[in-house]
């Protein structure tokens, strides 16, 4: 989370006022479905009457013990890695690269979209919200469809240990995408639903989809074991799907390597215990990033076409979505400077690109170019392109220089979404940089309405009420945070 820094500085016994980063609100608690399993294929999916669910175990963590829950060590399942790998693939259109992303694509569908699925199940923090933007990032370059839900739960993740839930139509989104559509087509299950009798499945992409499957659940499953290190259900799950992971591996394709078939036996053989202490658990973590590298190197290596001396090639121009996806990846590895250089071309090849405006500026934000974003979000919002996050975004840069401006910014996002929670905790902030605490404690007790248990609206709401010398207030709101795990002095001293 981006800190504020309050007017009052000699303030300590509160927080700085903080702004948060672009999300959407949670509008409703999950639900559950019943369905009926067809066991299909070793598919692990169930049919229901309206769409295909996971079969995942929930473990469901109350909402105050969220925040008081003690974390573990966390670990790199290899995800990372195997994204810079995938990615690069996208790099250029060269027949080799075409190649290589084409046969990394149903593993990659599999894996990451099933560690996005695991990872919404117990909530999304900080550490999640990294990780689902990663998983973003892969799955944009094969089919979009899920950009902009994805981006939505990623942005939730603005503390690590406090995890928002995320709302049932965009858990719903993400099974849709990740099971049905992709599962559906590889599998052959869509075709068999549709009575399609002239589709034939390719075995060799199924098999690498349910492969992916199972190693991006566990791959999800490891990345929230630090919420729950010692939950005994919890190791079992985790020792479940290690012992199941190598089923059907004596019918692999052709072009995966053996190395990757060896690290899969190594996982399965880690599953014979149900309790894990650290160093067990690096090693799980450790072992299937080293299968994510093997696969892609099989992949990237495997049916090479024959050494030959090629003809030159006049390359055409890239459109301005390829400048836009080239800046994508650049940005993905942090090279800012570098993604904004193709975000200028992407904007000269198609001066109303919304998009590229859109990634531009939020580069621009961390190179630290602020007055140069504000003027992408302008361009946004003349183009009125996604309009709401235009709005949050510009407001949200201009608290600390230009507050009412903010404050009309905010309003604006707020007009297009009643429910977006994190432009009323920006447009508490600016009012609480303009001296208005009332319009402040208006916004702040707003949001209390749609979570009682923010523990950071709770604690901006005590700091303003000590500036309006409410003490009284300022300590049912500093015992209320307390109940939810924040270590708060009682009352307005300085």
């Amino acid at each position: 989370m981006i800190l504020y820094a309050s007017p009052f500085q000699n303030t300590v016994l509160f927080p700085k006022v903080k702004k948060r980063s672009e999300l959407q609100a949670n509008l409703k608690p999950k639900q559950g479905s019943e369905c009926i399993d067809e066991g299909m294929d070793n598919m692990r999916v169930k049919f229901c009457p309206m769409f295909l669910v996971l079969v995942i175990v929930s473990f469901i963590i109350p909402a105050a013990a969220q925040r008081t829950v003690t974390l573990d060590k966390r670990l790199n399942d290899g995800g990372g890695e195997l994204a810079k790998v995938v990615v690069g693939y996208f790099a250029d259109n060269a027949p080799e690269s075409v190649r290589r992303r084409e046969a990394a694509k149903p593993f990659a569908i599999g894996f990451f979209g099933w560690k996005t699925l695991v990872l919404t199940q117990l909530g999304v923090g900080k550490i999640e919200g990294l990780h689902i933007n990663i998983n973003r990032t892969v799955l944009h370059f094969y089919d979009p469809e899920l950009d902009a839900t994805l981006d939505a739960i990623s942005a939730r993740g603005v503390s690590p240990t406090d995890w928002i839930d995320v709302p049932d139509a965009e858990q719903k989104a993400v099974q849709k995408y990740v099971v049905q559509k992709w599962g559906g087509k590889y599998t052959g299950i869509t075709a068999a639903i549709n009575a399609d009798l002239s589709y034939k499945a390719d075995p060799a992409a199924k098999w690498k989809y349910n492969i992916g499957s199972s190693l991006g659940e566990l791959g999800g499953t490891l990345t929230n074991w630090y919420k729950l290190p010692n939950n005994a259900a919890y190791n079992k799950k985790v020792s479940q799907l290690l012992t199941a992971i190598s089923n059907g591996l004596d019918s692999k394709p052709a072009d995966v390597p053996d190395a990757f078939v060896q690290d899969l036996a190594r996982l399965k053989a880690l599953g014979a215990r149900t309790s894990f202490n650290e160093a067990q658990r690096d090693e799980i973590a450790a072992t299937l990033k080293a299968a994510l590298m093997s696969f892609v190197g099989g992949s990237a290596t495997a049916s090479k076409p024959a050494v030959t001396t090629p003809a030159p090639v006049v390359r055409p121009a890239a459109t301005s979505s390829q400048y836009t996806d080239r800046g994508i990846i650049l940005a993905t590895a942090g090279k800012h400077r570098e993604a904004v250089a193709e975000y200028d071309k992407a904007i000269a090849a198609d001066p109303k690109n919304g998009a590229a405006f859109y990634r531009r500026a939020k580069s621009l934000e961390e190179i630290g170019s602020i007055d140069a974003a504000i003027a992408d979000y302008d361009k946004m919002i003349a183009l009125k392109y996604d309009l709401q996050r235009a709005y949050y975004n510009r407001g949200t840069l201009r608290i600390d220089s230009a507050s009412q401006l903010a404050i009309d910014d905010l309003t604006k996002a707020i007009a297009l979404d009643a429910r977006y929670k994190n432009a009323y905790f920006n447009r508490a902030s600016a009012y609480y940089h303009l001296n208005k605490f009332q319009a402040a404690i208006d916004d702040l007790t707003k949001l209390l309405t749609f979570d009682p248990q923010d523990v950071d609206t709770l604690k901006f709401r005590a700091q303003t009420y000590c500036q309006m010398k409410l003490p009284l207030s300022a300590i049912r709101d500093q015992k209320a945070a307390n109940l939810l795990g924040a270590k708060l002095p009682l009352g307005c001293e300085k």
